[in-house]
């Protein structure tokens, strides 16, 4: 069963609680407006945090008697498609902003109504009911396949298909402030002026440019490159995130 969700209605949920809830600043993804003024990220000299890319996956409602999984955990569950078949490319680049010490996440919702989306608005529960998942900790995908991610929402694992591997969630047995906060602690934050976060966003064009890429796309990069110093850094960066990573970047200030 198809989602009942939008994707843009979801991330701008997500979004609020993400901003009001833990802290967070928001490089581009949709939030309220009367959010805007205090919980946009304005880069400065004496601003240090981490970046989080965070990629949103709008789970389908499985409940039909033919599902690949049923004889294993049976019905319903969740399922959504990490990359489409022969695109994995966008899967290789979430885990390479892993590599540059980024925070890079898959996040799907654990419900599929609107009806639901707006009661766990009210309730502040719209984060505690999603799901995240490391790029790196799914490892590699099969190749010429569609790729699918499989859920139950009171299990602290998933199942990747068609490799039939058991992936652990990050957020199912700890809340997510847990999950944050160790991560913080084994990283290092970052200063995040006009020029780190441009030069972030000319790393993140170098990482693209050395896939495969078609003229069209080779176009759509120089032309990216070109607009660096007509746009503010933090515009910059969110337009290389959402266009070729298909992200949205959130910052979070050191502790």
């Amino acid at each position: 069963m198809r989602s009942q969700l939008s994707e843009v209605s979801f991330v701008t949920a997500f979004s609020y609680e993400l901003v009001t809830m833990y802290g967070f600043y928001s490089l581009g993804a949709p939030i309220f407006p009367s959010l805007k003024k205090e919980k946009l990220f304005i880069p400065g000299d004496d601003v240090y945090g981490f970046l989080f890319f965070v990629q949103f996956k709008m789970s389908e409602y499985i409940i039909g008697p033919g599902a690949s999984l049923r004889e294993y955990w049976g019905l319903p569950f969740f399922r959504y498609q990490i990359q489409p078949k022969n695109k994995n490319q966008i899967h290789k680049l979430m885990q390479d902003l892993e590599k540059e010490d980024h925070f890079a996440l898959y996040v799907s919702p654990a419900f599929y109504r609107k009806s639901e989306l707006f009661d766990l608005l009210r309730q502040q529960a719209v984060i505690q009911n999603s799901t995240f998942w490391s790029p790196t900790g799914m490892g590699e995908l099969t190749p010429a396949h569609r790729n699918m991610m499989s859920f139950k929402s009171n299990l602290p694992y998933g199942i990747l298909e068609p490799a039939d591997r058991k992936i652990q969630t990050m957020n199912r047995e700890e809340p997510l402030e847990t999950v944050i906060k160790g991560k913080c602690l084994t990283g290092q934050p970052g200063l995040c002026n006009d020029h780190n976060i441009r030069r972030t966003g000319d790393r993140l064009l170098e990482i693209y440019s050395g896939l495969s890429l078609n003229k069209s796309e080779q176009k759509l990069v120089s032309d990216i490159f070109k607009s660096r110093e007509t746009v503010e850094p933090s515009d910059y960066l969110s337009l290389i995130s959402t266009l070729l990573y298909d992200c949205y970047v959130y910052f979070y200030p050191a502790p």
